[in-house]
């Protein structure tokens, strides 16, 4: 991780003997050799680094794959601006409520669409919050550049984690034979 802190936090929960955590503050992964993981899985991180940097972190998780090896990762397929602030702004209001009936509030309320609908009727209450852009690529761009650093595309699948109204997908990538 970039983050010393995000590494400090993973630490406190660590769940195995044989995790490690290393701090990489560059735009590749050389500290780790070629070919020396089975899995690479980046999830809602290429996101929030301009495309430059993905493009480079995805040629960097083929290389450090293992023969057989897989990488999975997300990415909109294009860059967008999406509303965070009011979101969490909502979600900091309704961990007020007992956890059942907050519970219940989220899986009615909690919806991307949802919010945006209500800040357009309650911004007083909640605020309004400033807007965070998340760089993407055009799918068809981002399956050529895996072709072009010895990757493979096994499959992208439609992913929501960017929220509803992101065209956004989960790449499976292995590299070439």
């Amino acid at each position: 991780d970039i983050s010393r802190g995000m590494l400090r936090l993973a630490a406190e929960h660590r769940t195995g003997p044989n995790v490690r955590f290393i701090h990489n503050a560059t735009d590749d992964l050389h500290v780790f050799d070629d070919g020396s993981f089975d899995l690479v899985l980046s999830m809602i991180v290429l996101q929030h680094v301009p495309p430059r940097v993905s493009q480079n972190y995805i040629r960097e998780f083929i290389r450090i794959l293992k023969p057989g090896g897989i990488a999975v990762f997300q990415l909109p397929a294009r860059t967008v601006n999406v509303d965070r602030g009011f979101a969490y702004d909502l979600w900091i209001f309704m961990r007020r409520f007992p956890f059942r009936l907050w519970n219940e509030i989220r899986r009615i309320a909690y919806r991307p669409k949802r919010i945006l609908e209500l800040r357009s009727r309650l911004p007083k209450v909640f605020g309004v919050g400033p807007t965070m852009e998340l760089p993407g690529m055009p799918k068809e761009e981002l399956v050529q550049h895996i072709h072009d650093c010895n990757g493979r595309l096994i499959d992208a699948i439609d992913d929501f984690s960017a929220g509803d109204g992101v065209q956004s997908f989960l790449y499976l990538v292995e590299t070439s034979s």
